[in-house]
């Protein structure tokens, strides 16, 4: 690029502080213009789910050997209906039982809702049909503390 003293005009600084301004400036008012302009990516929802009734059955109740005093439960869904979404059919599928906050259940938890192996809890199935939130979820309405995963 030339030095200030090469400019043999004004006319030639003028059309080199405009090239300048341009070359930097422009770009970032397109850059504005186009964000505000294109769609946000929604994270995390909303996320519809369909919901299938059923029965939760507590098939193994298993002390987790690195985290003190938790336990992983796992469960059957037996579902009132034919669960339509490929990718949570229960049939023969194990699921996890866990504390609202997605925390493996301690003793206190098992014994506060009287979880034993093959006793069955109602349990309604979310499955997500729209939207990039945890696919399957589990409501367990006599298990306030307790979520399915």
């Amino acid at each position: 690029m030339k030095g200030m003293d090469v400019f043999t005009s004004s006319w030639e600084l003028f059309l080199a502080i405009l090239s300048m301004a341009l070359i930097f400036i422009i770009p970032l008012f397109i850059g504005d213009a186009l964000s505000s302009t294109s769609p946000k990516p929604c994270v995390g929802g909303p996320c519809p789910h369909k919901q299938y009734c059923g029965e939760a059955q507590i098939i193994s109740i298993n002390p987790i050997p690195k985290e003190s005093g938790s336990y992983e439960i796992k469960f059957f869904f037996h579902a009132k209906e034919t669960v339509l979404e490929e990718f949570a059919k229960p049939e023969d599928r194990l699921w996890s039982l866990l504390q609202k906050d997605f925390s493996s259940p301690q003793e206190s938890f098992i014994k506060k809702y009287g979880i034993k192996i093959g006793k069955r809890f109602p349990c309604t199935m979310n499955v997500m049909t729209k939207g990039a939130c945890t696919p399957v979820l589990f409501d367990f309405p006599t298990i306030d503390e307790g979520r399915g995963q």
